[in-house]
Formats: structure tokens, C-alpha cells, sequence
């Protein structure tokens, strides 16, 4: 799936310049306005657009190809970076490296696994009717990665000692608290995160949220606490 942060037609939208079509067409971030009662005809080039590529399951790869048109609207970027998925966050890569044949660019950089990459360019006349960006083509060649799916704890504590009857299947545990407030601990299985929920009071109930390294699946276990004596 293709995006980007503003495109000028319906005819340049992002999925244009995943058609296969390499030299016409494509994504732009050209626009005419006409002039209304209020305000005046105006068409000139944005400072800085994205384009993004995304995939529902993660793939690994480290080179990117854009083909761009240059014509009397359309120019190169003057600056073009690279970021990718990382969680909920966008993150520069390493180690970037464009190289240029003639309006096509191939961009090189230290391999990633991601569900999402997105190009950043800035123009080089910005306000200007010259200055919009086209990509014809934008070709992401890749491994597909599979992560695990795993939500579960290999091991459950409180106050640095293992929780009776603990077993990865089971989701829910009542434990005796002592004096003050209890402190869950837990390890997660097959690379997975981390949230956990102290009670609020006690008696009370905290939690563990186990986030598979896939980034999408996910368990709760439930620790109710109950005061010594009740």
C-alpha cells in the first residue's frame, strides 16, 4: 500500500507509482488552484513532501529505487531521507546512500526488517511553479520476516518470588499480599514486551501485558491481591 503526505490530482495518487510503469504517470504533489471570489490563482511547489510504502506483514531490505520526471513543473530533490517503522515510531536509517543515473535514484542503506518505509524530499524551489515532485516508479525489493507471534510468560514473581501454580496458560493468579506495595515481576517469551500494572490498592488487582514480537498480538495476565489475613 502507497501513501503520501499530499498529492495534487486524483490522476497522481500515491498508488500510481506502484503500478509497474516506469517513465509516465505516477505519483505528484503538483496542483493548480483557480482563482475563487476571495482568493487568487496560486500553484506553486510545497517546501517538503513524503511518499510511503507499507506492507501488512514485515519485510527485510535495504535498497530503494525511485524513478522521478523532470519537465517543466517536476524537479529532483534536493534532499531525500529515509525512515522506516519501528514500532508505533518512524526512524532514520543508517548508513544512507543515494546514488544518481540521470532521474533515477537508487538509495541504499543498512538493511531493515518493516512494515513500512517512507522517503522524505525537500525541494530546491520551494514556492516556486518548477519545483513539485513526480515518481513514475518506486520499487522496494525485499525478504519477507516473520516474527513471533508468541504472547506469553515464561515466569511470573511478586516481591521476587515465583507465583504458585504459575503456568504460561494460565491468564489469572490470586496471591497474598505483605506489607506495602507488591511488585510484579515477569519475562516474556520469544522477544516479547513488557507492560506491567501494579495494583492500584490493595486489595487490588495489577497486571502483565504481554505484546508479541509481531507487534500485534497480545495477553493479559491478571494478578489479584488479596491482604494477608482476608
Amino acid at each position: 500500500e502507497a501513501d503520501a503526505s499530499y498529492s495534487g490530482a486524483p490522476g497522481t495518487l500515491p498508488a500510481a507509482m506502484l503500478d509497474g510503469t516506469v517513465g509516465s504517470g505516477g505519483w505528484s504533489n503538483a496542483y493548480s488552484k483557480d482563482a475563487t471570489a476571495l482568493l487568487p490563482a496560486f500553484n506553486t511547489a510545497r517546501r517538503s513532501d513524503w511518499v510511503s510504502v507499507s506492507w501488512p506483514h514485515a519485510q527485510r531490505f535495504g535498497t530503494v529505487t525511485a524513478t522521478f520526471t523532470v519537465d517543466a513543473r517536476h524537479t529532483l530533490p534536493a534532499t531525500l531521507a529515509v525512515s522506516y517503522r519501528h514500532g508505533s515510531d518512524l526512524v532514520p536509517v543508517h548508513g544512507l546512500s543515494v546514488a544518481w543515473a540521470g532521474s533515477v535514484a537508487t538509495i541504499t542503506f543498512d538493511p531493515v526488517g518493516t512494515t513500512e518505509v517512507r522517503l522524505e524530499l525537500t525541494t530546491a524551489f520551494p514556492d516556486a511553479t518548477n519545483g513539485f515532485f513526480q515518481i513514475s516508479e518506486l520499487t522496494v525489493t525485499g525478504d519477507a520476516v516473520t516474527y513471533q507471534s508468541t504472547a506469553a510468560l515464561t515466569a511470573l514473581t511478586v516481591d521476587g518470588r515465583p507465583v504458585s501454580g504459575f503456568d504460561p496458560s494460565t491468564t489469572s493468579y490470586t496471591v497474598t499480599a505483605g506489607s506495602g506495595t507488591p511488585a510484579i515481576g515477569a519475562q516474556a517469551a520469544g522477544n516479547g514486551r513488557l507492560l506491567i500494572v501494579p495494583p492500584p490498592v490493595v486489595p487490588g488487582t495489577g497486571a502483565v501485558i504481554v505484546t508479541a514480537e509481531d507487534g500485534f498480538t497480545q495477553r493479559i495476565y491478571s494478578v489479584r491481591f488479596r491482604a494477608a489475613g482476608g
